[in-house]
């Protein structure tokens, strides 16, 4: 019986050691390489710098996205310090983040073009670039977030330092964000000085700019994410109650899943797109937690059953055995007696004894050490 437990709940501890706080669905970065926590990071930011003057030799937009890139490559490395619990080395990643963003920002307010419509081009691809820059951020406060809500593992110095670093990110991009928007608007009246089109007209040309060069708006893709973070949820919703599912930890990560959509809704209508997605991201992290904390648990269970058949098995077949004996036991005795009956000598016969049958998988190893 010792071993039977033994064997449980050595089940039960492997799948739940390794049961993650957040599911890991990484948004599109780049391979950090050299990260702050190295020696060499130094020399990582300094081949940064070459390639950026490399790259200014081509025009002020070209060096702008060589410095979104390079802002990439820092998130990257933030988002890996965060990983590995390193918040003062994530906080030099940002440093170098919002340095990277500071070029950008100047770059844009460069861009010039004699053709007013080729300068909105230019500036249409930028903000591209930005808005997916946007969802990569957007997505990687909205991780830690959920990380430290569900683990609540950071101290208070270490949550302050969390915030100022997420606030400073926010804060670079977004300073971006208006300089091209402002930059627009200042080529909207050019291009009306130069082709004498209506504003109308103008925007109309503008939107087809967009298309063209595949801008999607961060309205557009909150209100995307709020789609598939409702979609999620209500699967999970449908699963808990076809399933009667009570587990606390499940129903909690639902509860979070469902608070982090109501607070995207509330932002997508307030106008703050940039919070929309996020929380709706969030919101679908949290949902597909729940889902793989079921998946493990139907997991486990399968696993105790198949813990339990062998255990009734390994049982089936002792017993078997312990009658052999007895039956071996009881001929020898009525062998016995009839010889003592009939005078002759009684002669020994060895005795079956049962064979120790083994272990349920896992226990045996265990046992053999312990005791």
């Amino acid at each position: 019986m010792r071993k039977e437990l033994m064997a449980i709940g050595m089940a039960i501890m492997l799948v739940m050691t390794f049961m993650p706080t957040s599911v890991a669905q990484a948004p599109e970065l780049p391979d950090p390489g050299i990260t702050p926590d190295s020696t060499f990071y130094g020399l990582d930011v300094a081949l940064d710098r070459i390639s950026l003057l490399i790259a200014s030799f081509r025009g002020p937009q070209v060096h702008a996205l060589k410095g979104l890139e390079i802002a990439q490559e820092r998130l990257a490395e933030a988002r890996a310090m965060a990983e590995r619990g390193k918040f003062e080395a994530m906080a030099r990643a940002e440093q170098e983040h919002g340095k990277a963003l500071g070029r950008v920002k100047a770059d844009i307010r460069a861009i010039e073009h004699v053709n007013a419509t080729k300068e909105a081009e230019l500036e249409v691809e930028l903000e591209r670039e930005c808005a997916k820059h946007r969802e990569r951020v957007e997505e990687f406060r909205s991780e830690l977030k959920v990380k430290i809500e569900i683990e609540g593992n950071v101290t208070p110095e270490q949550q302050a330092l969390i915030d100022s670093i997420l606030s400073n990110l926010e804060g670079r991009l977004g300073e971006v964000e208006i300089e091209i928007r402002n930059e627009k608007a200042k080529t909207k009246v050019k291009i009306q000085h130069q082709t004498n089109k209506s504003e109308e007209e103008i925007n109309i040309e503008v939107r087809e700019i967009e298309r063209r060069k595949g801008l999607v708006k961060m309205s557009e893709r909150a209100l995307e994410q709020i789609e598939d973070a409702m979609e999620e949820i209500a699967k999970m919703q449908a699963i808990v109650e076809e399933t009667n599912i009570t587990e606390p930890a499940v129903l909690a990560l639902i509860e979070q899943a469902q608070a982090r959509l109501d607070q995207a809704q509330t932002a997508f209508e307030q106008g703050n797109y940039g919070e929309a997605f996020g929380q709706a991201v969030a919101a679908e992290r949290l949902a597909e937690n729940a889902e793989w904390r079921i998946e493990k648990m139907e997991e486990i269970e399968e696993m105790l059953e198949k813990i339990r058949e062998e255990i009734e098995e390994r049982r089936a077949e002792t017993e078997e055995r312990m009658e052999e004996v007895v039956r071996e036991r009881l001929r020898e005795r009525e062998r016995v007696r009839e010889q003592e009956q009939t005078g002759e000598t009684p002669t020994a016969t060895p005795t079956l004894t049962p064979t120790p049958s083994p272990s349920p998988t896992g226990a045996n190893e265990t046992e053999g050490r312990g005791g």
